[in-house]
């Protein structure tokens, strides 16, 4: 376990660096990245307000929080990929042929998980979370919170997503195990044995 520990801070770094990258590449765009990310908890919302509690809450935003959502979704196929290297170890990875379009279906499949809970999911249970206190009350949300909450969303859902094509890897990696014990174990010559010939 203490070996590996290197390696898990190199694969974390190097994914640190990529959603860096990204939120650098999101910068111009912190304040519309907001926006969209609200959208589904806006319409929810009777009124559709949302609210902020500090005068330097609308500067964090479109400064910080918005280009580092935005980074995070730009490198998930950076991050996955780091991912993977770190969870497969080297003797189980397929051959880069059959790697690489591996990587492009995770990567869509996280795509696939995040639209769907911004468009189906968020939509159809907002309202009914939100409605679930009653007529007497209503909700004053902040405008970062709704943007945490949706992107919470997408990404748990981005990621369960991947269940399907994590169950398969799985199950690859344990055949090609058990047919390498199988054939260690099998009898036969041993390589330093001498011939009988």
């Amino acid at each position: 376990m203490v070996k590996l520990l290197p390696t898990l801070a190199l694969r974390l770094l190097l994914a640190a660096c990529g959603v860096a990258v990204g939120a650098v590449v999101a910068l111009a765009f912190g304040a519309r990245i907001i926006d969209v990310l609200v959208v589904p908890v806006l319409s929810a919302l009777p009124d559709g307000r949302l609210y902020f509690t500090s005068a330097t809450d609308p500067m964090m935003l479109a400064a910080f929080k918005g280009p580092f959502y935005g980074g995070i979704f730009l490198a998930a196929p950076w991050v996955l990929w780091q991912l993977w290297l770190l969870l497969v170890p080297e003797r189980h990875r397929p051959k880069r042929r059959v790697a690489l379009p591996l990587m492009a279906l995770a990567t869509a499949l996280f795509y696939g998980g995040a639209a769907f809970a911004y468009g189906v999911a968020l939509p159809w249970a907002l309202p009914r979370m939100l409605g679930a206190a009653g007529t007497g009350l209503r909700a004053m949300l902040t405008v970062d919170a709704a943007a945490a909450l949706v992107v919470k969303s997408m990404i748990w859902y981005g990621l369960a997503f991947e269940l399907p094509l994590v169950g398969a890897l799985v199950a690859i990696v344990a055949r090609g195990s058990t047919r390498r014990v199988a054939a260690a174990a099998s009898p036969g010559p041993h390589p330093s044995a001498p011939s009988s010939s």
